[in-house]
């Protein structure tokens, strides 16, 4: 049969997705970010001020055992990756300002005194990914969400100033360690305690309970009985 380009384009339009739908959110501050009422206004306030990251991967840990010809690769493990992400400055230069306070409440200045590891770290960090939003549509829910757990900023770029760049706006580049991260459908239930979304992850690496069929009214979740399990690092708990 010919290649027909109507078909095509029809296809292109129902089953694929563009890469700039989604936003980030920082989770459950460390306690040095929020003793400070503008680096925890910063840490709150990320969304819009991303401007590229990626979707976490794995790598598998493999040893070689050969019983009989060839080596075989054993898969023993998994490796995480950090996350790259890059971040928009503001005139306050509130983005610097709230990891320069983060990479220093870690490592303090001049001693560089290493903090205990749960007061270094978010709780959370999710990535929200949407569809193509529809006319009239006042808020669009995720259609997808990655929570990366345990999170802490590895890494901060220099960051180039130039006189000549006058039509560009200042970038700030991050690498971020994290745990592990897990992945669900829709949006995750939203807490008790501070109303923000967040799954609450266990340390003992239980399967997380998730409400598949909550439904979104404004900045709140309305739960329904059904919950469904996530998927831990792309393992099926």
């Amino acid at each position: 049969m010919a290649f027909n380009t109507q078909v095509f384009r029809k296809t292109l339009d129902k089953n694929y997705v563009q890469p700039n739908h989604y936003e980030i959110e920082f989770v459950g501050a460390p306690p040095a970010i929020l003793k400070d009422k503008s680096v925890a206004a910063a840490f709150n306030n990320v969304k819009m001020k991303c401007f590229s990251t990626q979707l976490p991967g794995m790598v598998l840990d493999v040893i070689e055992r050969r019983y009989n010809g060839p080596y075989r690769l054993i898969p023993v493990g998994f490796t995480f990756q950090q996350m790259p992400i890059m971040l928009y400055e503001d005139s306050s230069y509130s983005v610097r300002k709230l990891f320069d306070t983060w990479m220093y409440s870690i490592a303090e200045d001049r001693d560089l005194f290493v903090k205990y590891y749960d007061d270094i770290i978010a709780q959370q960090m999710n990535i929200y990914l949407y569809k193509k939003g529809a006319p009239g549509a006042k808020e669009l829910i995720p259609v997808r969400t990655y929570m990366l757990e345990e999170v802490y900023p590895l890494s901060v770029s220099p960051v180039q100033l130039d006189w000549s760049a006058n039509n560009t706006i200042m970038g700030v580049n991050i690498e971020l360690q994290y745990h592990r991260w897990s992945v669900m459908d829709g949006a995750p239930a939203t807490s008790n305690n501070d109303k923000r979304s967040h799954t609450r992850n266990q340390s003992s690496g239980e399967p997380l309970k998730i409400n598949k069929n909550a439904q979104q009214i404004g900045n709140n979740i309305k739960e329904t009985p059904s919950e469904r399990t996530t998927i831990l690092g792309g393992i099926r708990g």
